[in-house]
């Protein structure tokens, strides 16, 4: 969520329903609904490529088609960056399910302008909302081709910064705000009546008046921004080749970098190998990398900050399909439980391999030469072949683990 200081009338004493929060959810809600996928590797995508609730003791889940609450169950419903996602066949239902169990809300969507510069492929409309009234367009009108991958590619380079235009010119780039009754939208079939010629008059007023704020008009959601966003291009040369704020040996070896997100002050030591194949590998901040470590990408990976992974360790998100026998393995394809997830502070001893689809919780703890193959809870020390619970840290210091740490 982008726009998050558009939510205002939220009273202390609403129920509030979030659809699809991802894993940052608003401190707000008291109930989330998540759809079911097939794969974790899908819902990860569609997730955005962030983790999943740690906790899902208030997460229902559901198939699609009507939301299993009650009507008017609850005061006020959060959909932020959902509705992007649901295909033309469900839409015209998920908008009366939001309508039907609550009678207020906050909506969230990219509009088009971010469609163009980030295209996201598990986004299906573009968008735009002026006049207290949402614009879907199929985005199969305007497939996606290498210009449009070009883009996405820069956006997603490994200095970052034009990534952060996205947060820092939020209402230029995603549209946010409150209903009360009716959700107005229309679907339309022509992407020039996305942005209208009304639209083009106030982006030149913009330049026109840039200067002269006081006097400057009110646009849409996707325009009150342009000013700024020309002032913006104009200082990104200068920012194209920062000075780097972490450690890369060169000795080591990261295949397609361009998915590979490295934060301030990691550090990536010799003969590391980071392999990615469509999937992102995130290295947090002031994350350790040590020799001879391996990172198979395959399915997406996710290290948090302080996370310390000594040498000669393997971390494969992904797996090969070994139970068909009609196919030699190498070449039946690929399975995957979904991505690698490490959450901050973990240490990882040394020749130790992470397996596909697994989370280990924060502040854990893996024994050298350990194989993990399941989800390991926060604080928890592991290990083993296969690596099994040895202790927890809380327990060890005389902290009840039910203290919500």
């Amino acid at each position: 969520m982008f726009l998050g200081n558009r939510i205002k009338n939220i009273l202390p004493s609403y129920k509030v329903l979030e659809i699809g929060p991802g894993g940052s959810p608003h401190p707000r809600a008291n109930v989330f609904l998540e759809r079911r996928f097939e794969t974790e590797s899908e819902a990860y995508a569609q997730r955005g490529f962030s983790p999943k609730l740690s906790d899902e003791t208030r997460v229902v889940f559901y198939n699609g088609g009507a939301f299993p609450f009650s009507d008017n169950e609850f005061d006020y419903v959060i959909c932020s960056h959902v509705l992007e996602h649901v295909p033309n066949e469900e839409i015209h239902q998920f908008v009366s399910e939001i309508q039907r169990v609550a009678q207020r809300g906050f909506i969230e969507f990219p509009s088009i302008f971010y469609e163009l510069i980030n295209w996201q492929p598990v986004h299906l409309w573009l968008m735009n909302y002026r006049n207290n009234h949402i614009f879907l367009c199929d985005k199969g009108l305007l497939k996606s081709n290498n210009i449009h991958m070009a883009m996405r590619e820069m956006f997603y380079a490994k200095d970052g910064y034009l990534n952060k235009a996205f947060e820092k010119y939020s209402d230029f780039f995603f549209c946010g705000f409150e209903w009360e009754g009716d959700v107005n939208y229309s679907i339309i079939d022509n992407i020039d009546e996305l942005v209208t010629e009304d639209d083009l008059k106030n982006v030149r007023n913009f330049f026109k008046n840039m200067n002269t704020s006081s006097t400057t008009p009110k646009a849409s959601c996707t325009m009150n921004l342009v000013p700024r966003v020309s002032n913006y291009i104009r200082r990104l040369v200068g920012y194209f080749l920062p000075t780097p704020k972490y450690y890369i040996s060169k000795n080591s070896l990261i295949e397609k970098k361009n998915l590979v997100i490295i934060k301030n002050n990691a550090e990536i030591k010799d003969y590391v190998i980071i392999r990615t194949f469509t999937n992102q590998v995130v290295i947090g901040e002031y994350t350790q990398i040590n020799p001879f470590t391996v990172i198979y990408g395959g399915s997406g990976v996710t290290i948090g900050n302080n996370v310390m992974i000594a040498p000669h360790c393997m971390i494969a998100a992904g797996d090969h399909d070994f139970k068909q026998i009609v196919l030699p393995i190498r070449f039946a394809g690929n399975l995957t439980k979904g991505p690698i997830i490490i959450e901050d502070n973990v240490w990882i001893g040394a020749n130790c391999t992470i397996t596909d689809g697994v989370t280990i919780g924060k502040d854990a703890v893996i024994a050298a030469n350990s194989v993990v193959t399941k989800d390991v809870k926060p604080y928890d020390i592991v290990g083993g072949v296969p690596a099994r619970f040895i202790a927890n840290r809380l327990e060890m210091n005389g902290i009840d683990k039910g203290c919500g740490c």
